[in-house]
């Protein structure tokens, strides 16, 4: 290819695209053309290179690694350009690239980058971007950083161009970067009700966005566009935090957002999930705690008074009948005993409160009540599933700022979720809906990328649809030994296995499970300490027959004498006894089957509640709901013993088959998570089939138009239009 054809080509790129003819002459040639398959890994996170990159056709896909998790950040397509910190520092990359469709890139090398840099300076203006300390300087998040600290984070940070109407960011995506205006102007748009874009903001050069998304790595709150070219300064989650793990107190000097600094100390819950991000994480409000000391401070003040009347006229009365040392002495005990449990009362209240929590997060809507030694209970509702949220103040909660608040789902006064004492309920209840917003916006944008995917593929072209794996060579085949082909022989397999549950029987011979994991299903039984209740009194009755019978069968060999009593006697002693132990034996073993026979299990699709009356007659009563009708789940631990041993109860609420209650279960916040971790993963199965179903209807009218619309000449026309010529050669 000759020198003025890729020239043309440099210029479609939006980077180089306002270079001058020389230098793009120039640029031309020393560009590397490279065509990489869907699924390559271009370069990865980590890794130095010195290759700078421009797109020429097709798109790649961006993926960060966290220390919480790998992520698809966004993509990259015809125009964009990516590596230009490669083209001057040994820094690892800061992402993976990996080739989604067929990828034609345009590569450069550091060393022709560095020769051609000093002929034409302003090829390292646009190539090297802008000086980005001045700019950080100018962002409040940064405003307290030193200048080697500025200077070391600029050179984390890439720079991008974007033509006039271009997408930056989208509304709903997780974010991970941070963006600095370095030139040009955006516009950020936000959805309305109506699902209209109203623009919220104009951001022109030293603007930032996306610290949110930096720092916590929130769904985007807006779109941004391009209003004229613009270039950015960006920084991701992943060298941010590395930039912070070399920096260390760095933290301290970060200026964020109040909103934001309130949600970087959020603690953590038990039970968050890993891709779970907590919004709000606040006690209740304190007249909560005023109310629930406020009798027993009543009491403590009316014992005062009477303290202090006994100190004020006892002192006569101790002079006429006893001694006065005595009586003060007496009096000290009991200010002591009050001044004690003033402080008692004061402190269980307090530790009562401070345990008490309204949760807003991502994915759910949780109340926790703790109440000391006593019991515990969690409420939950998934976020997307709230449709309504009421509000009830009385003048005191108008004077003060606290709230009581009723929560329903779309399955009504089935599910509801009440939560007294909110502090600035109106706030609270804003970020419930803007949660519910952000879920439905992820849908959205999930279903409207799946959409493209699949309406691409109909038209032909290829799409990256699996995830990247590396694999190893196949091992060469070798000769088995007698000792190989001993451990794969399946007779030996199975005796092995055997031998196995023999061992696991006689280490736990006495434990009945409480828990049973089968393929895809967990069988719950009620906890053992439910069992010991049942089976106490036929288990005593047992052992005491059979210390009865080993009696007899001594009296009977002549081992104990007993004086008065024939030979004779202790054989029908013995008879009967053996006919009272069988009986008694009969009466244990029903009690410990009919424990074993009251079930609750999950499956992937359903719930299920076996409750089996007697295990002779099998009288059976079964109820099951689908997973995806449940509204709401809470567990209650209730009492002093029942926190010892993590005995409680689990309740489903169902949108068509009523209220499931999973009782006196070993661990009821455990079984809470798995239903709800199950829930969500089988509303996810039945929305994405959906979804692909509606997708493959409409790719096939896209694919029916398209094959109908256009002849060979007109797909050899489009061909010639999007693909670099030279790929039509053969």
């Amino acid at each position: 290819m000759n020198s003025s054809d890729m020239v043309q080509r440099l210029k479609r790129i939006d980077r180089l695209s306002i270079l001058g003819d020389e230098i793009l002459a120039d640029l031309a040639r020393v560009i590397i053309p490279e065509r990489h398959p869907p699924g390559t890994v271009i370069c990865r996170q980590g890794e130095v290179e010195s290759k700078f990159y421009a797109i020429e056709w097709g798109e790649v896909l961006i993926k960060i690694e966290t220390k919480e998790q790998e992520m698809s950040v966004g993509r990259l397509a015809e125009g964009d350009v990516f590596g230009e910190q490669a083209l001057t520092v040994d820094r690892p990359r800061s992402a993976t690239i990996i080739a989604e469709t067929i990828v034609d890139l345009l590569s450069l090398s550091r060393s022709d980058y560095q020769r051609l840099s000093r002929k034409h300076p302003q090829l390292k203006r646009i190539m090297g971007g802008p000086d980005i300390p001045p700019l950080l300087k100018g962002v409040p998040l940064f405003s307290k950083l030193s200048d080697d600290e500025l200077a070391d984070l600029a050179e984390r940070m890439g720079t991008l161009v974007f033509p006039p109407a271009k997408k930056v960011v989208e509304q709903g995506d997780r974010g991970t970067a941070m963006y600095v205006v370095s030139e040009g102007e955006l516009v950020a748009y936000r959805k309305n009700e109506m699902g209209q874009n109203r623009p919220v903001k104009a951001l022109n050069q030293g603007d930032a966005f996306g610290e949110t998304s930096l720092l916590v790595s929130e769904p985007r709150d807006a779109t941004v566009i391009a209003k004229t070219y613009v270039e950015l300064c960006y920084i991701n989650r992943a060298s941010f935090e590395r930039f912070k793990d070399e920096h260390p107190g760095i933290e301290d000097k970060l200026q964020a957002r109040p909103e934001v600094e309130r949600k970087l100390q959020v603690e953590s819950f038990p039970g968050q999930q890993p891709d779970e991000i907590v919004e709000i994480k606040e006690n209740k409000h304190w007249i909560a705690f005023a109310r629930a000391v406020g009798k027993p401070a009543f009491m403590l003040m009316l014992a005062a008074m009477i303290l202090g009347a006994m100190n004020f006229i006892g002192g006569g009365l101790a002079s006429e009948a006893m001694s006065q040392d005595w009586f003060s002495t007496a009096l000290t005990i009991l200010w002591i005993i009050w001044v004690l449990a003033s402080a008692g009362v004061f402190i269980w209240h307090w530790i009562d409160w401070h345990n008490d929590f309204h949760i807003i997060t991502t994915k759910r809507l949780i109340h926790i009540e703790n109440e000391l030694l006593r019991s515990t209970s969690r409420d939950e509702i998934p976020i997307r599933q709230v449709q309504n949220v009421d509000i009830e103040r009385n003048l005191l909660g108008q004077i003060l700022g606290y709230g009581h608040m009723r929560v329903t789902t779309a399955a009504g006064g089935d599910g509801t979720l009440n939560i007294e004492f909110v502090r600035h309920p109106q706030e609270f209840k804003d970020a419930i809906f803007k949660q519910v917003s952000r879920a439905k916006y992820r849908e959205v944008a999930a279903e409207r990328s799946e959409l493209e995917r699949v309406i691409r593929g109909a038209i032909g072209v290829t799409v990256l649809d699996k995830k990247i794996e590396e694999q190893a060579p196949p091992a060469p085949m070798e000769a088995l030994g007698w000792s190989a082909l001993l451990t794969q022989n399946w007779l030996v397999k199975q005796l092995h296995k055997i031998l196995r549950g023999l061992f696991d029987f006689l280490r736990h011979p006495h434990l009945p499970r409480q828990e049973i994991v089968k393929d895809d299903r967990i069988i719950w039984r009620k906890h053992r300490i439910l069992l010991l209740k049942v089976a106490f009194r036929p288990l005593v009755l047992c052992l005491l027959i059979l210390s009865l019978i080993l009696g007899a069968m001594a009296g009977g060999a002549g081992w104990i004498n007993w004086s008065g009593l024939s030979p004779s006697l202790f054989g029908k002693a013995l008879l009967a006894l053996s006919l009272i132990a069988i009986l008694a034996l009969g009466w244990l073993l029903w009690e410990v089957e009919d424990w074993r026979n009251d079930q609750y299990i999950i499956t992937k699709t359903h719930i299920i509640d076996i409750e089996r009356v007697t295990p002779i007659l099998l009288k059976e009563t079964s109820r099951q709901a689908s997973l995806d009708d449940i509204q709401n789940t809470n567990f209650s631990i209730e009492g002093f013993w029942n926190r010892v041993f993590k005995l409680g109860d689990v309740t489903i609420e169902t949108a068509g088959e009523g209220t499931f209650t999973f009782t006196q279960v070993r661990a009821p916040n455990k079984v809470q998570e798995e239903i709800d971790k199950r829930r969500e993963a089988y509303e996810n199965k039945l929305r994405q089939e959906e979804a692909e179903r509606r997708r493959t209807e409409m790719a096939r009218w896209f694919g029916v138009y398209y094959g109908t619309s256009d002849d060979i000449e007109t797909r050899i026309k489009r061909a010639r239009r999007l693909y670099p010529t030279d790929w039509l050669k053969g």
